[in-house]
């Protein structure tokens, strides 16, 4: 009799035990597919905003010897303007100009492809692995994602989609990514097999504002191959001074730094 009220006992704390940690892991893992959408939501917002902002970015463009060593350096300071198109390009010399709307289109496309996660994310499979505190109390969500195999394809951009794996670090606060690292996982043929991209690796941090959390560092590394040229770059593009569209039109103090940095 007293073993059975101990097995009994035994039984009922491991049944309880059993359903807490069902509920801990239910609570403190949502449901990955849930996660994205919220994810995929805050992006778009953030995409609006970012649409309709003007910001500074600072390029600096290393050119690579075959042995991953910088040769050439070019840095390059420019103001870009609501709807993405760098702004006052006649104060620059023509062969920076050129430079400028290469870069400025370099930085769109990035962040176009970052923010646009409800058109990519049927590219991939993703997996919650866990989650991170910082030292300043702020909470976060690590996800992993793979490429899924046999994806159609448009576009070029779309077709490198299809071989980056990476991992994502997002605000569990307001779904926002706060960190991103890719790499591609094989070469990509391009143009007609008349290029290739032979190595990929893309870092991305974001910076807190006001009005959420907008693109701060963009950090990219890559090799293309040519039939007569090999391409390797690494480049570094940081964001800063953001204004939003209506401040342009509203706020003086804004109107007067604009003119300041040249506007």
């Amino acid at each position: 009799m007293v073993l059975k009220k101990q097995s009994s006992f035994l039984l009922n704390i491991f049944f309880c035990f059993s359903w807490f940690l069902f509920y801990r892991h239910a609570f403190c893992y949502p449901d990955i597919h849930s996660l994205v959408q919220h994810i995929a939501n805050e992006s778009e917002k953030m995409a609006r905003l970012i649409h309709n902002c003007s910001f500074k970015e600072d390029v600096h463009l290393e050119k690579l010897d075959h042995k991953w060593n910088p040769y050439s350096t070019t840095d390059i300071h420019f103001f870009i303007g609501p709807g993405g198109s760098p702004l006052n390009l006649e104060k620059y010399p023509l062969k920076e100009r050129k430079l400028i709307i290469s870069e400025a289109r370099v930085a769109r496309e990035a962040i176009e492809t970052l923010f646009s996660l409800h058109q990519a994310v049927h590219r991939f499979n993703l997996k919650l692995v866990g989650e991170e505190s910082s030292p300043d109390g702020q909470s976060y969500y690590i996800i992993d994602f793979v490429p899924r195999k046999n994806i159609p394809y448009r576009t070029r951009m779309e077709k490198v989609c299809n071989f980056l794996s990476g991992r994502l670090k997002v605000h569990k606060k307001d779904f926002s990514v706060c960190e991103a690292r890719v790499n591609l996982t094989e070469p990509v043929d391009l143009f007609w097999f008349l290029a290739r991209l032979e190595k990929l690796s893309f870092f991305y941090v974001s910076q807190s504002l006001p009005e959420g959390n907008f693109p701060g560092i963009i950090d990219f590394l890559y090799h293309l191959t040519l039939p007569f040229k090999s391409i390797k770059e690494h480049e570094m593009i940081k964001i800063s001074e953001y204004h939003m569209l209506q401040q342009h039109l509203t706020t003086t103090s804004n109107n007067e730094k604009l003119k300041k940095d040249g506007l």
